[in-house]
């Protein structure tokens, strides 16, 4: 499992939600949860941040954070989801790394 240790704080929280979101459909709460797994194993094996890695892996053009105030469902499962992997849950993605 990797934690987040390397200042991390509600900008870098925020962001990694926003790229995550902006990466999947957000209509269903296990596909977020298993790009926001795969960034998470890839970053453990690599070394770097959550941050650092949705910054490797993402191609979305103006990468952004995600509203803290938003409830709408996308919003609501996303930033679920990065607490999700901060907090040890289970890894939906059975260890995966990728998406395509």
């Amino acid at each position: 499992m990797h934690v987040f240790t390397i200042e991390y704080n509600l900008d870098d929280f925020l962001y990694v939600a926003g790229v995550i979101n902006s990466e999947s459909s957000g209509k269903r709460r296990n596909e977020v949860l298993g790009r926001a797994n795969a960034v998470n194993n890839e970053a453990a094996i690599a070394g770097r941040t959550l941050r650092e890695q949705v910054d490797h892996y993402s191609s979305v053009p103006g990468k952004k954070k995600i509203s803290k105030t938003s409830n709408g469902e996308n919003a609501v499962g996303v930033r679920a989801a990065v607490i999700d992997i901060l907090s040890g849950g289970i890894d939906v993605s059975k260890g995966g790394t990728h998406w395509d």
